[in-house]
């Protein structure tokens, strides 16, 4: 349920994420910023009418890049592919999406497929978020995740009967064990 029109949205969001990132990059060495979008600032709000890529949520990164093009500690990083984020952890090929098109218990295998033709290169980890609860499953070797919404349940989600906490995950890797654990925090 917005408290704001979608425009003050978006660029509260991005202000705070500026912010945010500007003030955490004092105390670490390099930031890399990716982002995706999903299905909740589509310009055409009928998904069967609507291009998925366009977005308003694509603003935010584009605004970020603006706002903090003089930090030499921040790099944001575009996708190569649509709405998916790719990055290399530990060794660990990971892949992030929103999961609005996506069907949780495939998206592994899916996605494993797409970047194995597109880009020659095998995944092992996925993160979606979209279906507003917990929940992780592994499938042929690649360990997929869906995590919890930062606003946790809203009208949509109630509607639906998706109750969660508001939370964001943290996942810590290694080198030798890939994803050691996953810490859930509550908000």
């Amino acid at each position: 349920a917005a408290e704001e029109n979608t425009c003050e949205q978006l660029m509260h969001v991005s202000e705070i994420l500026a912010n945010f990132i500007n003030a955490l990059s004092i105390d670490v060495g390099s930031i890399n910023v990716y982002s995706t979008y999903g299905n909740h600032a589509r310009t055409i709000q009928n998904k069967e009418d609507s291009i998925h890529a366009d977005n308003m949520e694509r603003v935010i990164p584009w605004w970020l890049k603006q706002r903090l093009a003089k930090n030499n500690k921040v790099n944001i990083i575009d996708s190569e592919f649509y709405e998916f984020i790719y990055f290399n952890v530990c060794g660990y090929n990971v892949v992030c999406t929103h999961g609005d098109l996506d069907k949780f218990r495939d998206i592994g295998v899916t996605i494993n497929s797409l970047f194995s033709k597109k880009f020659g290169t095998t995944i092992d980890y996925t993160f979606s978020g979209d279906k507003h609860h917990l929940e992780a499953f592994e499938r042929f070797g690649i360990e997929s995740s869906l995590v919890g919404s930062l606003c946790g349940t809203d009208e949509y989600a109630n509607n639906k009967r998706l109750y969660s906490n508001p939370m964001q995950t943290l996942c810590i890797f290694s080198p030798e064990d890939g994803k050691l654990c996953t810490y859930n925090i509550k908000l």
